[in-house]
């Protein structure tokens, strides 16, 4: 046997994920072609509404466990969020993706993982997740010599050492340093979930989005648009124009 199936998530013997990944990706193209089907009778309400229902489930199902995947895997659940707004708002295979991702406030997939990392992280730090995870949550402040670092003011989680490729995927690798890289107004003791969650994804999409935001910024002040005038939506026209 070459592959297991715990809770979903398909395991192979030499933890790669590939085959995760392309069941995944299968299970959520076919969704995407039963939408389609239904072509002009859905509004984009109602697509947006499947899509949430039907695709985004699955590419958020345990994504946490595809952390620190290479590239050329991750690039494969993009794509397939790619599809999924590509199917939102009719455009076509080679039309320009961003503003539509922007448009929908969708944050690209290595976000994804980032952010149920660090929701996972939180729940650990408030005392709401299960003890097996929580254990690996350790405060550098409470650890004997390093209270007086900048790392325990800021509230950093401790890294464990690690060796391999698995130890870096591991949860108790990648949770605290996804955990670590954030801003410590992140880090307040007096957010709850949801307020934590909000913040938490305005950071990640300005992140994401940053540089192609400067970009559009450029294109628009070019052209002599209002920035304030005109959607992300807008833009692929506007940079067809230009």
């Amino acid at each position: 046997v070459h592959t297991v199936r715990d809770l979903g998530v398909m395991l192979d013997r030499n933890m790669t994920m590939s085959q995760h990944v392309l069941r995944v990706c299968q299970n959520c193209y076919f969704q995407i072609r039963l939408i389609r089907r239904l072509g002009k009778a859905l509004s984009v309400e109602s697509k947006l509404l499947l899509v949430h229902a039907l695709v985004h489930s699955r590419l958020d199902y345990c994504n946490s466990v595809l952390a620190r995947l290479p590239w050329s895997l991750v690039q494969q659940l993009q794509s397939v969020l790619n599809s999924a707004a590509r199917l939102i708002f009719g455009l076509k295979r080679f039309d320009h993706i961003t503003p539509a991702l922007m448009d929908l406030h969708w944050l690209p997939y290595p976000q994804r993982i980032t952010y149920k990392l660090c929701m996972i992280m939180f729940k650990c730090l408030r005392g709401s997740a299960p003890a097996y995870l929580a254990d690996y949550c350790t405060s550098t402040s409470l650890v004997p010599g390093r209270s007086a670092l900048r790392s325990a003011a800021h509230g950093d989680i401790v890294v464990p050492s690690h060796r391999t490729d698995w130890g870096l995927r591991s949860f108790a690798v990648a949770g605290p340093s996804s955990w670590n890289a954030l801003p410590v107004g992140l880090m307040s003791s007096s957010f709850n979930l949801d307020t934590f969650a909000k913040n938490l994804k305005a950071h990640l999409f300005g992140l994401a989005y940053s540089r192609q935001a400067r970009t559009f910024e450029y294109v628009l002040h070019f052209v002599g648009c209002d920035t304030v005038t005109v959607s992300p939506s807008q833009i692929i026209i506007i940079i067809i124009i230009s």
